[in-house]
């Protein structure tokens, strides 16, 4: 599901477009993204009635049709760039950042890969942890195993976990790219350089602001590759940045490094009003659907707030 679409393919594009093109008052599309954030726990149907342009759904049928929707042709799109519907030929300027979604699975679901089914003297048949050493390489929760052991930081607590990576747009905030990885020390990069080359493909030259955990030769080295300008957070602690006076000398960077923390309200959103601090599903693909969703519906209501009627 990484790089899933975020308007969810041509219908959604369409639907961003008319908000945009359309003359009516801005209470039917603050209505509408309203109502999709609300009942985020089910906003695939009305994402599913806009594309299809349904008038009704029989409950019924959705439900047994649900299981499958991970894999809907719909869902399955490249993404696409929301900022073009707002303003003309796109955005040059974007921003990316990673986030933790914590698994649904417990810590005490974290067993060793080659541990057996004996009871080892607690209830539930998972012996206190305490003391052991546990790794990725050698452990993995029994819960949910695509669920990785990460920590946010030196000195933080290790959780299960995904990393979520988003891609936006300077100019509006809109999510141009998202997709949930795998939790490792190369998530956050790798994460980023398959959003650009989706969104951007390698074409006009665009730059992208990122935080220090992206200071890196390799990063900046395929940014380049890209036809990105690499905007990276200088991290000169005990080293050498990746980038020099060259990139960090321009007006541009100094706007970049200001304009990268936007991404941080996406994240609040999807943690706080969607309820994704922690997954409520067990598995990869049916975090990252929830998750794209979601963030579908942060791009919804961002586009009823750009296109609101002045006041």
């Amino acid at each position: 599901m990484g790089g899933a679409g975020l308007l969810l393919g041509t219908e959604s594009t369409l639907l961003a477009s008319r908000f945009h093109r359309d003359s009516v008052a801005c209470e039917t599309p603050v209505s509408l993204a309203s109502t999709v954030a609300v009942t985020a726990v089910r906003p695939v149907i009305f994402l599913i009635m806009l594309a299809l342009k349904a008038a009704e759904y029989v409950m019924v049928v959705f439900s047994g049709f649900s299981p499958r929707l991970p894999q809907a042709t719909v869902l399955r799109r490249r993404p696409v760039h929301a900022a073009t519907t707002l303003t003309e030929g796109g955005s040059e300027h974007f921003s990316a950042d990673g986030t933790l979604i914590e698994s649904y699975a417990s810590m005490k679901s974290f067993r060793p890969k080659d541990e057996d089914d004996n009871n080892d003297g607690d209830g539930n048949g998972w012996a206190d942890f305490r003391g052991k050493k546990r790794s990725n390489d050698t452990h993995e929760s029994q819960t949910d195993p695509d669920a990785r052991l990460i920590r946010k930081g030196k000195g933080r607590e290790a959780k299960l976990a995904f990393i979520a990576n988003a891609l936006t747009e300077n100019r509006n905030g809109l999510v141009v790219g998202f997709g949930l990885e795998l939790a490792d020390g190369r998530a956050e990069r790798d994460g980023a350089l398959d959003l650009l080359e989706t969104a951007v493909g390698g074409g006009r030259r665009v730059t992208l602001g990122v935080d220090k955990n992206y200071d890196t030769r390799e990063f900046v080295k395929m940014c380049r590759d890209l036809n990105v300008v690499p905007h990276v957070a200088q991290n000169v602690t005990n080293r050498r940045s990746a980038i020099d006076r060259r990139t960090t000398r321009h007006p541009g960077y100094e706007v970049s490094q200001r304009k990268r923390r936007r991404i941080e309200q996406v994240f609040g959103w999807l943690k706080s009003a969607a309820n994704l601090r922690k997954s409520r599903y067990s598995g990869r693909p049916k975090t990252a659907f929830f998750a794209t969703l979601a963030v579908a519906s942060y791009n919804l209501l961002r586009i009823a707030r750009l296109t609101a009627a002045p006041t």
